[in-house]
């Protein structure tokens, strides 16, 4: 019941109560990853870079062969510290991982489309997709 109230507060953008809710899922359930990833993004959204963070590093700690943990940490790379050199870099790094990996609907992701106004942010991503479509 928690994760659906939490994924309801994200649709109403209510991230105070999303946050309280995600708050809970994690203290229920340590290590659970749907919880991490649900605090992390309303983390993102609340923009506490530290506590998206923390989320991000110990979902990678749970899923390391996954990509989720590295778009989230680049996620708080872009929108929250603004380095957008290390952001890409580390969409590579999800890239290399998860090859399926998809970054081209990227920038239509609810939690990634205020980068889509940044412009150096989307030139550095079209360079990195030019340069994954020639390696292919």
């Amino acid at each position: 019941a928690l994760t659906v109230h939490t994924r309801a507060s994200i649709g109403l953008a209510d991230w105070e109560t999303a946050h309280t809710t995600a708050t809970k899922l994690v203290a229920l359930g340590p290590g659970e990853p749907e919880a991490l990833e649900l605090l992390g993004l309303v983390s993102v959204e609340l923009g506490n870079a530290e506590e998206a963070t923390r989320c991000f590093v110990e979902l990678g700690k749970l899923q390391p062969t996954l990509a989720g943990p590295l778009l989230g940490r680049a996620l708080v790379t872009a929108r929250l510290e603004g380095d957008r050199g290390r952001a890409i870099a580390t969409l590579r790094r999800a890239r290399v991982l998860d090859p399926t990996l998809d970054l081209t609907t990227l920038l239509l992701k609810p939690e990634w489309t205020s980068l889509a106004e940044d412009q150096e942010f989307v030139t550095a991503l079209n360079t990195l997709l030019a340069e994954l479509r020639a390696s292919e």
